[in-house]
């Protein structure tokens, strides 16, 4: 029996057939095509670089395959392929009806499949580790959206991470998982730091500045005001058109350092590029709330309804707006618009529900006293803080 490759063979080999130049390749081709007896225990190896090569070259990929069909059972190899589609598959995101991971997607019925497959290559991405990563990062987006498992989807970012330390879109999808389902109750803080700075690798260029949004908002649930408002600041030197940017820099503005004047100038200049309903929200509260101007604002509230009418915080500020005016009946009426629908809360964020609670307790505390009412309210606060 010839003898087979040990162990520093069998790296060196993989090392040739995974390389990215051609003649490697070949070189790691002709090695094992002189000693077929090996094909089997490299047979992932050769399966990674004949199917998952980025680069196109037929005629090396021809090689490759032939070793497989002629040095593997037709099973075995038709399973090692049936991994490889998988695999090669899940890179795409095919545009169906309803988004790429609704139950609409072909896709989504092998997101078991993917996540059995990738294991078994751990050890041969290993070699190419910028090349291979993309497939855990995907199955971690996967399994994030399609199955909602935080956990299991901080467990690939993580084997990501560990394969690719500087990995942009696994530092963000990190981040956004710990801040979302940690942070945000109050755990892992010691993480907060790692956090923000894993938001900020993430920046590629101009036109995505969700990495420097979503490190502001970290930084002011965190009670760092002035990091908060210097990121916005240096994010409006890369790009001052975001419209979410301008919005939310607007909210910090007036909410945490009362600055109605530069506010409004934020609010305006994102309504200038793009009249959404949050924009609308914002610039209505200032103008209600900074500067007293209630027609303006109430015509600035409907008209965000108009544009969705389910904008739960349009119905809040029109309730802010009614108890300014006086008509307490109507201000409740739109409290609870905006905190329920169809008895479910409108926002999943736990302290925009309190904060709108606690303006029903107000209400029914202070304009029309009503301790059942009130009594109501407080009891669904202290389900949510407990």
């Amino acid at each position: 029996m010839l003898p087979l490759f040990d162990a520093e063979q069998q790296e060196n080999i993989s090392r040739l057939l995974l390389a990215e130049d051609r003649q490697n390749k070949l070189l790691g081709y002709h090695l094992l095509h002189a000693a077929p007896q090996n094909v089997a225990s490299l047979k992932r190896v050769l399966c990674a670089a004949t199917y998952l090569d980025n680069q196109f070259e037929p005629d090396v990929e021809g090689k490759l395959e032939e070793l497989l069909q002629q040095n593997l059972p037709a099973p075995v190899l038709y399973q090692l392929q049936n991994e490889i589609i998988i695999l090669d598959y899940a890179r795409y995101k095919f545009k169906v009806k309803g988004g790429w991971h609704t139950p609409n997607n072909p896709l989504r019925k092998y997101l078991h499949q993917h996540e059995v497959a990738l294991p078994k290559y751990l050890a041969v991405f290993a070699f190419q580790p910028a090349r291979f990563a993309q497939y855990y990062s995907v199955l971690a987006r996967r399994i994030q959206e399609e199955l909602k498992s935080h956990h299991r989807a901080l467990f690939y970012y993580e084997v990501v991470l560990s394969l690719v330390p500087d990995h942009k879109g696994a530092q963000f999808g990190y981040a956004k998982t710990i801040h979302t389902f940690y942070l945000k109750k109050g755990k892992r803080l010691e993480e907060y730091p790692k956090v923000k700075a894993y938001y900020l690798a993430a920046y590629k260029q101009p036109d995505q500045m969700l990495p420097y949004i979503n490190a502001a908002l970290l930084c002011k649930e965190m009670g760092d005001l002035e990091d908060s408002k210097a990121l916005y600041e240096e994010a409006l030197t890369l790009n001052d058109q975001d419209t979410v940017l301008l919005n939310n820099y607007a909210n910090l503005l007036f909410k945490e350092f009362g600055d109605w004047q530069q506010a409004k100038a934020l609010a305006e200049k994102g309504m200038s590029i793009k009249a959404d309903g949050y924009l609308l929200d914002t610039l209505a509260t200032i103008e209600m709330l900074g500067f007293g101007n209630m027609e303006t604002a109430k015509i600035l509230f409907e008209r965000a309804l108009n544009i969705d009418f389910n904008n739960h915080w349009s119905y809040t500020g029109l309730g802010d707006w009614y108890v300014l005016a006086g008509d307490f009946e109507a201000a409740a009426k739109f409290y609870k618009r905006g905190i329920f629908n169809e008895n479910k809360f409108t926002t999943r964020e736990k302290k925009d529900i309190i904060e709108k609670l606690q303006k029903l307790i107000d209400l029914y505390t202070l304009h029309v006293p009503n301790e059942q009412e009130a009594r109501y309210y407080r009891h669904k606060m202290q389900q949510l803080l407990h």
